[in-house]
């Protein structure tokens, strides 16, 4: 068993098309690793199967491990922080790792230079959408020529902009569509990479299935 129960089968030959839903994972930095709350043994090993070859099971089965004898090891709590930027079409998105500038979309008056808020709900879709599909199909063993994420959505400015209370404020419909390379791979292989990604990908399940959301106003 591997990542999410996946299981390797041996493959032949047929191709994958786009798949309507509902460059290989780079290593982990040791940084990265080092701010995990593990035992330096734990993070070397990781190291050690990233230095060898990508091996996702190799690559998580510590992981696994000390989550088991430590369950509650295994919550973590990721935080995004906005600040202003100047002007008040436009923000920077602290992620504690990396800092993005955002900028409200050209519809609705921004200078359409820079990505807005939908843009980076999108991305984040097709970022783990890209990276769990990736991952299961290496834990899986299926062999791939390629594989591209693509996510699309629509929504209605006239929500935005308050012009009509009928339109909905928010996106009506989005779409992740899967480009599968992999002519070498049998369709009960396809099946189960479909139903793998799908299932273990964080925040496609969350759009699917939102959680409770706490808002918290600080006057000061």
């Amino acid at each position: 068993m591997d990542l999410t129960g996946c299981k390797r089968r041996p493959a032949r030959s047929t191709r994958c098309g786009a798949i309507n839903l509902v460059s290989t994972p780079e290593p982990l930095p040791r940084r990265a690793l080092r701010q995990h709350s593990l035992n330096p043994v734990i993070i070397a090993q990781i190291s050690e199967a990233f230095l060898e070859f990508l091996d996702v099971r190799s690559l998580q089965k510590p992981l696994k491990d000390h989550y088991r004898q430590d369950p509650a090891s295994s919550l973590i709590t990721l935080r995004a922080r906005g600040a202003q930027a100047g002007a008040p079409i436009s923000c920077s998105v602290d992620l504690g790792r990396q800092i993005y500038q955002a900028q409200v979309h050209q519809g609705v008056g921004g200078a359409g230079t820079g990505a807005c808020s939908g843009d980076l709900l999108l991305g984040a879709l097709a970022a783990c959408a890209q990276i769990t599909c990736q991952m299961v199909a290496a834990a899986m063993g299926i062999p791939t020529e390629g594989i591209d994420v693509t996510v699309e959505g629509d929504l209605d400015l006239q929500g935005t902009l308050g012009i009509s209370k009928e339109v909905p404020v928010g996106f009506q419909s989005i779409r992740v569509i899967f480009d599968i390379r992999a002519p070498q791979a049998n369709q009960e292989q396809l099946k189960a990479l479909r139903e793998k990604t799908e299932q273990y990908c964080v925040v496609m399940q969350t759009l699917v299935h939102p959680p409770s959301i706490e808002n918290k106003w600080v006057p000061q």
